[in-house]
């Protein structure tokens, strides 16, 4: 998918297109940067955002592993 304002690949598009795997990669850890980011200013607790960020992280890494599963495959 591809951000609907700018137009720049999303994460399955450049892990698509990418043979060195470093696009996606790092597109992943923006994401993951960025997600973090917003909720700084969403959770003024701090184990509420540790929660939050725990689950981002987890379903990012989860995605992370799907794409390895899927290249380990091609």
């Amino acid at each position: 998918l591809e951000h609907k304002k700018s137009g720049q690949p999303g994460v399955y598009a450049l892990f698509t297109a990418d043979e060195d795997e470093s696009a996606w990669r790092e597109t992943l850890h923006n994401l993951r940067t960025h997600l973090h980011e917003i909720n700084d200013t969403l959770f003024d607790d701090r184990a509420l955002r540790l929660e939050a960020n725990a689950f981002i992280d987890q379903r990012l890494t989860d995605a992370e592993g799907v794409l390895d599963n899927l290249q380990a495959l091609c």
